[in-house]
């Protein structure tokens, strides 16, 4: 169980750092705040190029719909039910067995974003491997895909870091590719709201990306 949850607690280090930069953009931190994910930013554009102060849709809607700014509270969206996104991780998934799963809800600015946490296994050559799976719904609300954003955008321009642009069907993703040792990440953003997250060790990226290929990504495109 302690490897187990030592891999859990290295998918919750991304949300941490998106919690942060929502505190810092949305409302006061609160002492002893939540754990959180690693997350995207659903700003950057389709092609990857970045766009200084852009805005999506969602953002210019939520002005129009909030025109007072600061002057008056918005009521932040509902995140999805963290029991949904424990059954979207299914119990096999591209020869992975599910070991353990958990479903958590994070304070998050005026509201909360949900996220299932689980662990897969798998043996090959006798030797066990795991495989960490974070699905998080961002709510879309931009702070929730800072880190995505910058995985996506200005660390790419770096090719000694090992970030790579990856696509799956109409989402994008970021693959983080390390060789000492052999450190393999997925991050997508599914449907621009929900970032899935596969992280693990000593596993050759194809195997990876055909782990992420294999989740319910219709199921999750349409939770809404």
């Amino acid at each position: 169980m302690a490897a187990r949850m030592s891999r859990i607690g290295r998918a919750l280090v991304p949300l941490v750092l998106a919690l942060a930069a929502s505190a810092c953009g949305d409302a006061p931190r609160e002492p002893g705040g939540s754990d959180g994910a690693r997350a995207p930013n659903a700003n950057a554009p389709a092609n990857g190029a970045a766009t200084p102060g852009a805005q999506t849709p969602d953002a210019r809607g939520a002005q129009a719909s909030n025109p007072g700014g600061s002057k008056g509270a918005q009521a932040a969206p509902a995140p999805i039910a963290k029991s949904v996104l424990v059954e979207l991780c299914p119990p096999e998934v591209a020869g992975w067995t599910l070991k353990n799963v958990v479903g958590d809800e994070h304070p998050f600015g005026r509201g909360s974003l949900t996220s299932a946490l689980a662990i897969y296994v798998r043996t090959r050559d006798e030797k066990t491997q795991e495989l960490s799976l974070a699905l998080i719904d961002g709510v879309r609300r931009p702070q929730a895909y800072a880190s995505f954003n910058v995985a996506w955008g200005t660390q790419l321009e770096n090719a000694s870091l090992g970030y790579s642009r990856v696509t799956f069907g109409p989402d994008r993703g970021v693959q983080i590719l390390s060789r000492h040792p052999l450190t393999v990440q997925y991050h997508v953003l599914v449907a621009n709201r929900f970032l899935i997250q596969a992280d693990t060790e000593k596993v050759e990226p194809e195997d990876v990306r055909a782990f992420v290929e294999a989740l319910p990504l219709e199921r999750i495109r349409a939770l809404q």
